[in-house]
């Protein structure tokens, strides 16, 4: 490898790197907005299902719901006061990622736990909210890390809400 290939490869890799860096800001720069739609489909769904799925079932599933997103607020304010220079660091997007899965996890859930076998009208609810979850999700989510493809990154929540989806 020449003098001139190792420097071309340098600079490769450190735009990769502005890519990846500038791939995480703009997901956590769009936390504040999914937080607010997930408590809002969140509550929702818990209102539609109120009288059909067990009260401790739907208070259960919410207190995590709200667990997940008072994390995702304080990630989103500890990356913040990173500054600049600390929101370079790769850690911020293995934490979306992890956060995206356990999104996906307890979205998905709710198709296993709220589904209630005699009514057509909320089962239709149910796939309506969590599709829709999917669907902006899958939209917003476009973080790429080192051996991550935004696919990747899109399967963890969407794959996850949509599993239970398919038992129905």
């Amino acid at each position: 490898m020449t003098q001139e290939d190792s420097a071309a490869a340098a600079t490769a890799a450190r735009r990769r790197a502005q890519v990846r860096s500038e791939q995480v800001r703009t997901e956590y720069l769009h936390s504040p907005t999914t937080t607010i739609g997930s408590l809002a489909a969140g509550a929702a769904l818990v209102g539609v299902m109120w009288n059909h799925v067990s009260h401790t079932v739907l208070i259960g599933w919410l207190v995590a719901l709200c667990v997940h997103q008072v994390l995702r607020v304080h990630h989103y304010r500890s990356f913040l006061r990173a500054g600049a220079e600390g929101q370079r660091s790769e850690r911020w997007g293995r934490l979306y990622l992890m956060a995206a899965t356990t999104a996906g996890l307890i979205w998905g859930s709710a198709g296993v736990l709220m589904f209630v076998p005699d009514s057509l009208a909320h089962q239709t609810m149910l796939v309506l909210i969590l599709f829709g979850i999917a669907t902006v999700s899958a939209g917003s989510l476009t973080v790429s890390l080192i051996g991550v493809t935004v696919s990747n990154a899109e399967e963890a929540l969407a794959a996850r809400v949509a599993v239970p989806l398919n038992v129905v």
